[in-house]
C-alpha cells in the first residue's frame, strides 16, 4: 500500500507519525514513537520489555 514501509527505505519519525494518523483511530495511536536499530529478544524470542525499558531509561 502506498505510504507503507519498506525494508529498503526505513522511514523516519515524521513518515511514521503520518502512517499511524493515516491508519489507527485516534484512541489506539501511541502517543510516543522510538527508532530503534533492534528490538531485543528473549530465548522465546519475544521483545524484552526489561531491556527495551532499560534502554529508554538511560
Amino acid at each position: 500500500t502506498p505510504g507503507s514501509p519498506t525494508a529498503s527505505a526505513a522511514p523516519g519519525l515524521p513518515e511514521l507519525r503520518a502512517l499511524v494518523r493515516e491508519t489507527m483511530p485516534a484512541y489506539a495511536a501511541p502517543h510516543e514513537l522510538e527508532l530503534v536499530e533492534a528490538i531485543p529478544l528473549l530465548a522465546s524470542g519475544k521483545p524484552d520489555r526489561t531491556r527495551l525499558r532499560a534502554r529508554r531509561e538511560s
